[in-house]
């Protein structure tokens, strides 16, 4: 066969190898042999024939976590919180499949603070013209417990184009009802 190296790199392969010496002979079959299937159960996972749905061309957007204020006390012991935020987007376009997440991304943890500034950036692509809500759960993280809620944040953008201002730096009220209470009372017995 000859040629170039670098040729032979990217030449997909014809022939099939023998055996590796460190694979499990259990799981190699041989084309001679009975198509019975082996008594060992195959993992699973693999190839999802699933159609990718079309999708048309969408927007690159960039959403900046500034900062937030006045956060309750969730730790009594520290009279703080270790606040993050949790963002979540979902839109109209079709899922692969029924199971396909949402898209979600998280700030990092700012220990000891009631007035946390993240200040980070979450891009995301492919955010399709009919428009996209983006509801943000603000967190006390406790490593030992779990999570509690400080409140939310949801917005509801319809629809995206070239001309759309974006959405400026300003000030949203988090819906403190759906907080954690016990978040909620050390802040009314702190004041």
């Amino acid at each position: 066969m000859g040629g170039d190296p670098q040729d032979m790199l990217h030449r997909p392969s014809i022939s099939s190898p023998g055996p590796s010496p460190n694979l499990d002979p259990n799981l190699i079959s041989d084309s001679n042999e009975d198509s019975t299937p082996s008594p060992q159960k195959q993992p699973s996972g693999g190839f999802d024939s699933t159609p990718v749905p079309y999708a048309p061309a969408g927007f690159t957007l960039k959403f900046t976590f500034h900062r937030a204020s006045n956060l309750p006390i969730a730790d009594i012991s520290t009279l703080s919180a270790d606040p993050f935020v949790l963002a979540r987007l979902t839109s109209a376009l079709p899922r692969r499949n029924k199971q396909d997440p949402d898209l979600v991304w998280r700030t990092p943890t700012i220990p000891r603070n009631v007035n946390p500034v993240w200040d980070c950036d979450w891009i995301v692509a492919n955010v399709p013209a009919s428009g996209f809500e983006l509801k943000c759960h603000l967190y006390d993280e406790d490593p030992v417990d779990s999570d509690d809620r400080l409140g939310n944040v949801k917005i509801s953008v319809q629809p995206v184009s070239e001309s759309w201002p974006g959405i400026t730096e300003q000030p949203y009220k988090v819906q403190k009802r759906s907080g954690s209470k016990r978040a909620y009372f050390f802040r009314s017995v702190r004041m």
